[in-house]
């Protein structure tokens, strides 16, 4: 009999985090179609925009991908030897309408082996 498996998704009514622009990606080129581009895999750090209202211990993104979790969570994940992932500093910053510096404490999570090796559990 296999495990029980839960999917975490965002809850209803709660904002999102978005992506900030200065997030890079790799280029790709189409070798059929003349011109035609995509994007590939994230260079560097993942940048995003968050209001402070809606950091959560689990933050979800528009965009989709792993949470972005807060190092609480990690320090429960390494207690309980929670294991397949990775986790990465997030480059956070607020909307332009808040004013302040926020905290840079975001952790983006990523199955093994994808994204950085900047924080490994095990």
């Amino acid at each position: 009999m296999s495990p029980p498996f839960w999917y975490l998704y965002p809850p209803r009514l709660k904002g999102l985090a978005e992506e900030a622009r200065d997030t890079d990606y790799e280029q790709l080129v189409c070798p059929i179609y003349d011109g035609h581009t995509g994007s590939g895999k994230r260079i560097g750090s993942l940048s995003v925009i968050v209001h402070p209202a809606r950091i959560y211990d689990f933050t979800f993104l528009w965009s989709g991908g792993g949470p972005l979790v807060l190092p609480k969570v990690l320090d429960l994940f390494e207690k309980y030897r929670v294991t397949g992932f990775e986790a990465e500093r997030v480059r956070a910053a607020y909307p332009k309408a808040i004013k302040g510096r926020p905290l840079n404490c975001l952790n983006s999570l990523s199955p093994d082996g994808a994204g950085s090796r900047h924080l490994q559990l095990a």
